[in-house]
């Protein structure tokens, strides 16, 4: 538009016709369709005499049309199948470009962007910046191409999809981008071309300048919230499965004897560990799986428990209490446990060997309901993929020994005494319950499985998450519990966690039971006894349940807290 002549082959100087400009633009048009991108290479010449100056947009252009050339930037072979995965993993690929629209739709129909037999959209920037709030929400789920746009255009698109609930990427280099990052839920800077200003505006910086490693963050993310969620599962399945279970024990206990309790301290500091370090260490560095991009996408008000994992957290804990008290009460004939092997060894309610199937089905339960938590969703497979997370069988494994060790020859230490043969496949045999329990709940329809309530069917809820990052720490009753995860776009995710459950070894001035063995003797340590056998045993129970209590509510407010500080830490890992 801005050419008045052109230059002809013979090197003169001609007026720009009408039939030569609409034969160039054709050419323009052709190239565009080719996904060619169109330059222009014009002059201007300065009139015989004037000296030389620089022109301003107050002088005629008066350009000489030299040529038009079309310059082809080739699509990475690896960026279709990228964008496919992600259409496949539920997120909407929105090309916004300075280019034409003929080229753009070009190129977005070869990387799978645009489709005109499925609505897709395609407009300029101009066309869209004129549009009210209303006509931008009802075109911007149809829009897939935005060209001839402006930075400003690209932040208007994303207020735009935030109105409409939509959690939104951006990904830019420029400076202009910047509050188009900043703004969006998640800000992808290139790491090769972009500038700094766009690094700082971004949450995570892609340092090969690849698509594919959009997908990967995605992978990952997911990943990093699905072992967040894993991990959360067992952990309160163990926590009120021993809660139930040592509450109603010590209640039932007709004499009030505190050393008749099911478990003993330095049983459940064992236990304490096999929940916290051992299960963080297995179930929340498992690598990501394909399988993750299959999954539904996040709501933004996406709760961090499922109604599934309700459901399967509540089916637990009531089979596994259940599997308790039987034991605890009607195993000794089972057992063969009901007279100790040696006089010294009787106290209480229950003999030393009694004490020990306790402790061993205790244990070797929560070790097979690992294999449950690593499953989220409603899979009947607990055990696929279990050959590329060989960390958790070596955690399993490691924690599995131990306890065979511990029983056969922890002696007075544990409070134990070494089991038979058949005492051990007895105790394989009820540990092997939450499998057969966790298979019915997964072969429930999913309109049952899924839905808010039992009588009320609905769809399946979305269950796939993001990783975020942070830290947070928090005291439970004068001792301590943290976690930590870590995760995002580089790749890496992990969940640590630790606590201590305030049971003091202390020298007691009331004889010869010095160390404190249950939760009973630990209250009683705290405060006077009443004299009253049942207010003692209430109190009792009552400060072991609220005790637990605080350190499954510190879990929860750490997960919570740990959404805080994603966009600092993935930028700092990602760089």
């Amino acid at each position: 538009r801005m050419c008045t002549f052109a230059v002809q082959p013979d090197g003169s100087v001609a007026p720009l016709t009408d039939d030569a400009r609409a034969q160039l633009e054709r050419r323009i048009d052709a190239m565009a369709k080719d996904a060619l991108r169109t330059l222009c290479l014009a002059v201007r010449f300065a009139p015989a005499g004037e000296a030389a100056r620089d022109f301003t947009d107050d002088d005629e252009p008066a350009l000489a049309v030299l040529a038009v050339v079309g310059i082809r930037d080739p699509l990475r072979p690896e960026v279709p199948d990228a964008v496919r995965r992600c259409i496949k993993a539920g997120v909407t690929v929105r090309m916004v470009t300075g280019d034409n629209v003929t080229t753009a739709v070009n190129i977005a129909k070869n990387c799978y962007i645009y489709d005109e037999a499925a609505g897709h959209v395609c407009m300029e920037g101009p066309q869209f910046r004129e549009l009210s709030d209303g006509e931008k929400e009802e075109v911007a789920p149809r829009l897939r191409v935005l060209a001839r746009s402006s930075p400003t255009d690209k932040l208007e698109l994303v207020k735009t999809l935030q109105r409409l609930g939509e959690v939104v990427a951006v990904t830019g280099d420029g400076v202009n981008d910047g509050p188009a990052l900043k703004k969006a839920d998640v800000g992808f800077s290139m790491g090769l071309s972009g500038t700094e200003v766009a690094k700082e505006a971004s949450a995570i910086v892609l340092l090969d300048d690849n698509f594919v490693s959009i997908v990967n963050a995605i992978k990952w993310g997911r990943n990093v919230f699905d072992s967040i969620r894993k991990f959360l599962q067992f952990q309160l399945t163990v926590n009120f499965a021993a809660i139930f279970f040592m509450f109603v024990a010590i209640l039932a206990d007709p004499e009030g004897d505190a050393e008749s309790a099911p478990l003993q301290p330095v049983q459940l500091l064992w236990i304490n560990l096999i929940m916290d370090s051992f299960a963080a260490v297995a179930l929340a560095t498992e690598p990501p799986d394909d399988a993750l991009l299959d999954q539904r996408p996040y709501d933004r008000n996406e709760p961090l428990i499922t109604p599934f994992m309700w459901r399967k957290m509540i089916a637990q804990i009531v089979m596994q209490t259940a599997t308790f008290l039987t034991v605890m009460w009607a195993g000794e004939p089972w057992f063969d446990s009901a007279q100790p092997t040696d006089g010294r060894d009787a106290h209480g309610t229950f003999s030393r060997a009694h004490h020990t199937v306790m402790f061993c089905v205790f244990v070797c339960t929560q070790l097979v309901n690992q294999f449950n938590s690593r499953k989220i969703r409603q899979e009947v497979n607990i055990f696929s993929h279990l050959s590329r997370h060989m960390l958790f069988v070596f955690v399993w494994t490691f924690a599995a020994v131990v306890q065979v060790l511990m029983t056969q020859f922890g002696g007075d230490f544990v409070f134990v005494q070494p089991l038979t043969l058949a005492q051990w496949g007895l105790v394989l045999a009820l540990s092997a319950l939450p499998l057969l329990w966790g298979l019915a709940v997964n072969l429930l329809p999913a309109s049952y499985a899924n839905s808010p309530t039992f009588w009320q069917r609905g769809g399946d809820a979305v269950v796939a998450g993001d990783g975020d990052d942070g830290d947070a720490s928090g005291g439970v009753d004068g001792g301590a519990a943290a976690a930590t995860t870590d995760g995002g776009g580089d790749g890496d995710g992990e969940t640590e966690g630790k606590e201590d459950d305030s049971v003091a070894v202390a020298v007691s001035a009331r004889g010869p039971k010095a160390v404190p063995r249950t939760p009973m003797e630990v209250y009683q340590m705290r405060r006077e006894p009443s004299g009253n056998v049942a207010a003692d045993r209430w109190g009792a129970a009552t400060w072991f349940v609220r005790n637990q209590v605080n350190v499954v509510s510190a879990f929860g407010a750490t997960v919570a807290s740990a959404t805080s500080t994603s966009r600092r830490d993935d930028r700092v890992r990602a760089r």
